[in-house]
């Protein structure tokens, strides 16, 4: 875990080019109902509410394991235009 350490610098750099909506999307699917610890909970709380790279960051000091969702979800990858074509259909 990050936890105690510094994000290292290319972290921060590839969560440039993240699409938060899209991470934000799927961390409502994966822990909607779901009994999480108090920390993470209040952690998802402040990313769902505010998706961008500060709060992205939090989750990542709280659990390396959250880089791959992270990584999922940057802008041009297969999986990120597949999220943004369907949701135009449903904003169409």
């Amino acid at each position: 875990m990050f936890n105690k350490w510094i994000v290292p610098r290319n972290i921060r750099k590839r969560l440039n080019n993240c699409n938060y909506e899209m991470a934000r999307s799927h961390l409502i699917d994966q822990w909607q109902g779901k009994v999480t610890p108090k920390e993470l909970a209040g952690i998802l709380d402040r990313f769902i509410n505010n998706p961008c790279k500060e709060t992205a960051l939090e989750l990542i000091k709280y659990d390396a394991n959250f880089i791959a969702l992270f990584e999922l979800c940057r802008m041009g990858g297969f999986t990120e235009c597949l999220f943004r074509e369907e949701r135009n259909k449903s904003n169409s």
